[in-house]
């Protein structure tokens, strides 16, 4: 889970222009376009008002004419940062490790199901709330904790869906490619000044999930573009757990993510199936056909039952796993920490990296085990 996010309350202007390439121009489901596969984003108007926390574009600074610094400056008021998963960590006045406000690697929209204003479709009563209605979702409980997180998230969402599908493809290479300068183009002030990370990561969700199929076919592109050398960020890796497959009544939004590793238009991809105790046979279902190819990250109450899950849904076919290191029983790892050779921490995520890259070492990715809390 890690601490709270560090949210920016100020875009930090583009990146530097050294590694900087523009967010492409992509329609749903094509592929890039303009000059060596990219260009640049659309000229569009902002979406209609919205009421209450909702905003438009409008609100958020951006104009009718949106340019590549306009792109950069919504990306970054996407972008949270997450000491567990971050490759870079600030440290606090007691000399522990903090998220760092200056390095922003994951994408946050508002928790929880629809029905609560939550963008996770595939939401299960065990994965919200545990047997006595305590609320368990650690992201819900962060946004309505604190105030001004919710309203945040709340903004992001109401000016994602006020975007064409072409504008959301464009916002969501244009975070991609701020999470990776974040990263690899540190400012003088940054934690890890002089001291870029050399395997840059984003994850997708650390807050909320892919609520609908246009969401899961923009990231898709943005991706299938963020793999491509002319990119300039083709040596970021992207990973992401999710719910939002074997729905009732609605296409899948992972679906598209999953197609895309399939066919191998995403290598810079890993996208688990999340599942618990409740959901076994959605899962199992899942397995058996489109997302085969797919590992499995489960919510138990024990190491034990996770595995136990894993068991069930796997048979004889059952992939290696591994408990998260922060969930042992025995000598937990820190969710951050800083070696003696090391300039600056480093959350266990892009420590360990066994979710960011499953498959490295191994004939197939690694199934992942979580202990709810």
């Amino acid at each position: 889970m890690g601490r709270r996010p560090h949210i920016p309350r100020h875009p930090r202007g583009p990146p530097s222009p050294s590694r900087s390439t523009p967010p492409p121009r992509i329609l749903a489901g094509s592929t890039p376009v303009g000059p060596r596969g990219y260009g640049p984003p659309p000229t569009t108007t902002a979406g209609p008002a919205m009421t209450g926390t909702a905003v438009t574009l409008r609100t958020w600074g951006i104009g009718h004419a949106r340019t590549l610094d306009d792109w950069t400056a919504l990306a970054d008021r996407f972008l949270s940062s997450d000491l567990k998963c971050s490759p870079v960590a600030g440290t606090s006045a007691d000399g522990t490790p903090r998220a760092s406000g200056s390095v922003r690697v994951a994408t946050w929209l508002p928790s929880g199901p629809p029905s609560e204003g939550g963008t996770c479709p595939g939401a299960s009563t065990y994965c919200h709330r545990n047997d006595t209605g305590k609320l368990t979702c650690y992201a819900l409980r962060l946004e309505r904790g604190r105030p001004t997180l919710g309203t945040l998230v709340d903004k992001r969402l109401a000016a994602w869906e006020s975007l064409t599908q072409g504008e959301k493809v464009t916002l969501a290479a244009a975070i991609l490619q701020r999470a990776h300068a974040t990263q690899t183009q540190p400012g003088a002030l940054s934690a890890h000044a002089g001291h870029p990370v050399d395997r840059p990561a984003i994850r997708l969700g650390a807050g909320g999930d892919l609520h609908d199929v246009a969401t899961g076919q923009a990231y898709a592109d943005a991706l299938a573009w963020a793999a491509l050398p002319e990119s300039g960020i083709d040596d970021l890796r992207a990973w992401l757990y999710s719910r939002s497959y074997g729905l009732d009544g609605l296409e899948d939004p992972l679906g598209p993510i999953a197609d895309g590793i399939a066919n191998g238009r995403l290598p810079n991809v890993a996208a688990y199936l999340s599942s618990d105790p409740s959901m076994v046979d959605r899962t199992r279902r899942a397995l058996a056909g489109r997302y085969s190819h797919l590992p499995v990250a489960v919510l138990a109450d024990t190491p034990e039952d996770g595995a136990a899950i894993l068991d069930d849904l796997r048979g004889t076919d059952r992939h290696r796993s591994i408990l998260c290191p922060t969930d042992r029983p025995h000598r937990p790892l820190a969710i951050a920490s800083r070696r003696t050779t090391e300039p600056y921490a480093r959350g266990i995520c892009t420590r360990c990296r066994a979710c960011i890259d499953p498959a490295r070492g191994h004939d197939r990715p690694l199934d992942v085990v979580f202990v709810r809390r």
